[in-house]
């Protein structure tokens, strides 16, 4: 698991709504390939339409994981790894460029908090901080 997923700064330009789900889909489907973990398969239904039904969807993710008896291959080092990726591509872009480390935090953990169990975006804020720091 050496290689690192490449991430594009440009997804953030606003001119895509779903770029941001577009990333992660992308992220985690390039995870499955790398490690074969059915659970990265599962998370990508987080970001799935289920027309308002997200009942449906926590069912699915939940039942998919213990099917499956959710792997540890998809490490929570891996997982850092991906979410300091689009933490840079964020601070590239424009818009972000000059904004302070917990605008950015907070925008990812609205986006991908789900995937560390943060209780707070203050607790993902500090937490992203020590992982940036790790992977500069």
């Amino acid at each position: 698991m050496t290689k690192k997923i490449k991430t594009s700064g440009s997804i953030w330009s606003g001119d895509d709504p779903n770029a941001s789900k577009k990333l992660a889909i992308q992220i985690d489907l390039e995870n499955y390939k790398k490690t074969n973990d059915p659970s990265r398969l599962a998370s990508i239904a987080s970001y799935l339409d289920f027309y308002g039904l997200e009942e449906a969807r926590d069912i699915f993710i939940d039942y998919f994981n213990k099917k499956t008896r959710r792997t540890d291959k998809y490490s929570k080092e891996l997982l850092w790894q991906n979410l300091c990726d689009i933490y840079f591509a964020m601070k590239k872009r424009p818009e972000w460029k000059d904004a302070p480390h917990e605008a950015i935090a907070n925008e990812m953990f609205r986006k991908f908090g789900h995937r560390v169990k943060s209780s707070s975006d203050e607790a993902f804020a500090s937490a992203l901080a020590k992982q940036v720091k790790k992977y500069r």
